[in-house]
C-alpha cells in the first residue's frame, strides 16, 4: 500500500520552528538559528486582497512531514497563504536544509492553503500535493502535484493525473474508498461567497417562510478523484458526495469496524457536517442525525482518535468559543442568536452550538458529546486540533492552534467602527485601508495543550 502524510493547519502569523521533546514532559522550542528552518507565512493585505475579500486569509495554509529521499529522516514542506512553498531537508541532528529552489516546489502563485506528502504512484518516494483557494481566478487555484524524481527534484505533473482540480480547495485526504489497492482522494471545498454562508436563505410560501437550498457546486462542492490506473477521475456525483458547505476540515476512518474508510467533514457556518458513511459499492451517505445528537456551529480544523483507550475511534471538532467571560461577552462569534438556532432546527440545519465538540463511540453506533466534561469545549478562536500521547503515558493529549489577528467579531468595531465605514463605501467615499485595519482589536492568545 502506498504510504501518505496527514496535514495539519498552521496559523498563518505564527513563525515557524522546530520543536522536539525534551526531558520532564516539556518541549524545548530551538531557534531558526539553529535549526535553519526560517520560514515564516506573513499575511501581507492590500486593497485587492484582505480579510473581507478573502475571510479565510488567516486560517494560514499548511505543513507536511515526510522522508522524501528515504534516508531515514523526516523532511518538511510547509505551504504559505500568499508567499512561496519551503522544502527543508533534513540533515540530521535537527538542522535543516532549505532545497526549494532546487527541488522544484515553490507552489507557484496563488493562495496555498492544505499539503499532502504522499506516494502517489507506488514507486516508492513520496510526492506532493498542494491545494488552492481564494482568488476568483480559477487559473490561480489550480492544484499542484509535484513527482518525485528520486534525485531531490520534483516534476509538477497534476494535470497528467487529472489532479490539477481548480475548485475552492481548503485540503486534500488520500484514502482507498473502493478496495482496490490504490489511493483515491478526496477534496474539502468551500463555498466561494462567505456572505451567502453567513445567511439562511429563506423564502415566504403561502404565508410561511420556508428554506430554500442553494444547489450551486461548480468549483465549490467537496470532490472524490478515483484512481484508475494512475489517471484520476471526478466521480463525486457518482458516489454522492456533492456537497453545497463551508467545508474546513475532514477526518477518514472506518467508523464502525467494517473495514470501509468513512469521512467527516467538518462545515464552518450554518450547514450541519456532514458523516459520510461508505456504502461499499462505490457510494457514500451522510448519516450525521442517526449517529449524532449536535455538533459545533463553525466547525473548523478536526481529528480522530481513540481518546479513553477502548478501541474505538473518537471524533474531535474544534469551534471558537472563548473560556473567559469578558472575552465571552465582548466576541460576537461565540454569542448564537436563539431565533436562528430555532430556525435552524426547523430548516432541517440540525442542533449546532457555538463551541467544540468531542464525540465519544458508544460502542453501538452512535456518539455521546463530551466537550463540556471533558474539560475541551472552549478553547479561542481554533484552527485545528492534533491529538496524540506525547508525554508516552498511555493517554491521548490534545494540541490545538489558535488565535486570529484581528477580532473581526469585537462587538464594538462591528457596531460603531464596521457601520460607518460601510456608510462610507455606500456614499462612493473611499476608505483608507490602513486605517481600517488598525481599527479592529488584536487581542494575542495562547496555543493549548490539553492533558
Amino acid at each position: 500500500m502506498a504510504k501518505f502524510y496527514r496535514f495539519y493547519f498552521v496559523l498563518a502569523f505564527c513563525s515557524i520552528t522546530v520543536i522536539v521533546n525534551a526531558q520532564q514532559k516539556k518541549f524545548t522550542l530551538l531557534p531558526s538559528s539553529s535549526t535553519g528552518v526560517t520560514f515564516r507565512n506573513d499575511i501581507v493585505e492590500n486593497p485587492t486582497m484582505f480579510m473581507y475579500m478573502y475571510e479565510n486569509l488567516y486560517a494560514g495554509a499548511g505543513v507536511s512531514i515526510g522522508d522524501i529521499n528515504n534516508d531515514g529522516l523526516p523532511d518538511i514542506y510547509f505551504s504559505s497563504t500568499r508567499g512561496y512553498n519551503k522544502l527543508y531537508l533534513n540533515k540530521g541532528n535537527f538542522k535543516f536544509q532549505d532545497i526549494t529552489a532546487s527541488a522544484g516546489v515553490d507552489g507557484g502563485e496563488g493562495i496555498k492553503t492544505g499539503v499532502n506528502m504522499v506516494d502517489i504512484n507506488g514507486d516508492g518516494l513520496l510526492d506532493i500535493y498542494v491545494c488552492k483557494s481564494g482568488f476568483k481566478d480559477p487559473k490561480q487555484r489550480k492544484k499542484m502535484l509535484y513527482i518525485n524524481n528520486g534525485n531531490l527534484t520534483f516534476t509538477d505533473k497534476a494535470a497528467a493525473y487529472g489532479l490539477e482540480d481548480r475548485s475552492f480547495t481548503i485540503q486534500s485526504y488520500f484514502l482507498d474508498y473502493d478496495h482496490d489497492g490504490d489511493l483515491d482522494v478526496f477534496l474539502v471545498d468551500h463555498l466561494d461567497d462567505f456572505s451567502k454562508s453567513m445567511t439562511i436563505p429563506a423564502r415566504m410560501e403561502n404565508g410561511k417562510l420556508v428554506y430554500v437550498e442553494d444547489t450551486t457546486t461548480v468549483n465549490t462542492s467537496d470532490r472524490l478523484y478515483e484512481n484508475r490506473g494512475g489517471k484520476f477521475v471526478d466521480v463525486t456525483k457518482k458516489a454522492g458526495l456533492t456537497t453545497h458547505a463551508f467545508g474546513l476540515s475532514a477526518s477518514v476512518f472506518d467508523y464502525n469496524g467494517d473495514g470501509w474508510p468513512d469521512i467527516y467533514v467538518a462545515n464552518d457556518f450554518n450547514k450541519p457536517d456532514f458523516f459520510f458513511i461508505n456504502n461499499k459499492n462505490g457510494t457514500f451517505t451522510n448519516q450525521l442525525t442517526d449517529h449524532l445528537s449536535h455538533t459545533s456551529f463553525s466547525a473548523m480544523g478536526s481529528d480522530i482518535a481513540d481518546i479513553n483507550n477502548d478501541g474505538l475511534e473518537d471524533i474531535y471538532v474544534v469551534d471558537m468559543a472563548v473560556e473567559e467571560p469578558k472575552r465571552q461577552k465582548q466576541l460576537f462569534a461565540v454569542n448564537q442568536n436563539y431565533d436562528k438556532f430555532n430556525l435552524m432546527v426547523q430548516f432541517g440545519l440540525f442542533y449546532q452550538y457555538p463551541r467544540n465538540s468531542l464525540q465519544l463511540n458508544n460502542t453501538d453506533g452512535t456518539f455521546s458529546e463530551i466537550a463540556n466534561y471533558a474539560g475541551v469545549a472552549e478553547t479561542e478562536w481554533s484552527w485545528a486540533p492534533l491529538i496524540a500521547d506525547f508525554d508516552n503515558d498511555g493517554w491521548k493529549d490534545i494540541y490545538v492552534t489558535n488565535g486570529i489577528k484581528r477580532d473581526i467579531t469585537d462587538w464594538d468595531y462591528k457596531v460603531f467602527v464596521l457601520d460607518s465605514i460601510i456608510n462610507t463605501m455606500n456614499k462612493g467615499q473611499n476608505v483608507d485601508l490602513d486605517k481600517w485595519l488598525q481599527s479592529i482589536p488584536s487581542v494575542k492568545t495562547k496555543k493549548l495543550f490539553l492533558s
